[in-house]
Order: structure tokens, then C-alpha cells, then sequence
């Protein structure tokens, strides 16, 4: 039988520690490089907020609350788009289709535009009604108590139809 000798193997720290440092280096650098030219710059102009959709079922009624405390309630087969939050904007704008009742929370600096088709409704604390299904040709909306701007989009600009009173129905097509 043969036995094996234990041999002492001498480590070099020095080299050791200069290869561990090059690695080190190594893995900082391209750290840095990937972060370099995967960060995104940001790109002039408005801020686009996140926007959610919500849809409500046929046979439902939703109730959702907004960002700014107006409250909407949507009708069968409705659906409201709008931001998640309203700040860093001038106004307060959500698209219907559909049937919604709004209780608007009072803002007077940032008001509150419902887009309907080519209509934008305009407010700024207020409760009213819009029935604007997509298989229907008219628009019908009615305030229960505030006041109204109906406004035109076209393509010279906005033209405002008409102003609204408490108890008045609107209807457009």
C-alpha cells in the first residue's frame, strides 16, 4: 500500500486578489453599461396619465368612485375611461359609452369633461345624467342640479351649444 503525501500548496493572495478585483470591475462596468442604454430618457410634452376601463356588465349597475371623489354610476353595457389620477392636468376628463349618472366633485380651477362621441359635456361640480349608447343615434342628457356646457367638437375647434339649467333634458344626435 502506497500512502499519499499531503503536499502544502502555496497561494499566491496577491494574484488572487488582483484576478478577484478584475472580475469585480467586470460586473460593475457592465452593470453600468446596461444601465445606460436600457434607461428610457423622457420624452417632452405632456405627462399621459395612466388610464383604467371600467366596464359594466349587462343586467348591472357599477357604482365607481374617481380619483377626485365624483362618484358614476354606469348603466347596463356601459363603459368609462378615465384616468387614475387627474393631478398634473388642467381638467378632469373621462370617456362614456354608454349610460352614466355623475355626481361631480366641485373643482372650479379643473373642469370636469365627459367626452361623448363628437359632444364634450362640461361642469364643474354637478349631477347629471348621459345616455349615449353606440347603437343609438341620439345623446340624450338630463342635470338634476348645477349647470351644463354642451360643446361641440369640430374641426375649426369647440363651439358651445347650449348651457344648462336644473330639471332641463338635452337631446342631440
Amino acid at each position: 500500500r502506497k500512502q499519499m503525501g499531503t503536499e502544502k500548496v502555496k497561494i499566491n493572495w496577491k494574484s488572487l486578489s488582483l484576478q478577484a478585483a478584475a472580475v469585480l470591475l467586470l460586473a460593475v462596468l457592465l452593470a453600468s453599461a446596461f444601465n445606460h442604454f436600457s434607461h428610457k430618457e423622457a420624452i417632452p410634452g405632456p405627462v399621459q396619465a395612466a388610464c383604467e376601463e371600467v366596464k359594466a356588465p349587462y343586467g348591472t349597475q357599477t357604482r365607481l368612485e374617481l380619483s377626485d371623489g365624483t362618484t358614476v354610476y354606469l348603466n347596463a353595457g356601459s363603459t368609462l375611461q378615465f384616468p387614475v389620477s387627474f393631478a398634473g392636468s388642467d381638467s378632469r376628463r373621462v370617456k362614456l359609452t354608454g349610460e352614466g349618472f355623475f355626481s361631480v366633485a366641485k373643482n372650479n380651477d379643473k373642469p370636469f369633461l365627459v367626452d361623448v362621441s363628437s359632444l364634450e359635456i362640461a361642469v364643474t361640480g354637478t349631477r347629471f345624467n348621459v345616455n349615449a349608447y353606440s347603437n343609438s343615434r341620439d345623446i340624450t342628457i338630463t342635470l338634476v342640479e348645477g349647470a351644463v356646457n354642451l360643446l361641440k367638437m369640430t374641426g375649426n375647434g369647440i363651439t358651445r351649444l347650449a348651457t344648462m339649467k336644473p330639471n332641463e333634458v338635452a337631446s342631440y344626435d
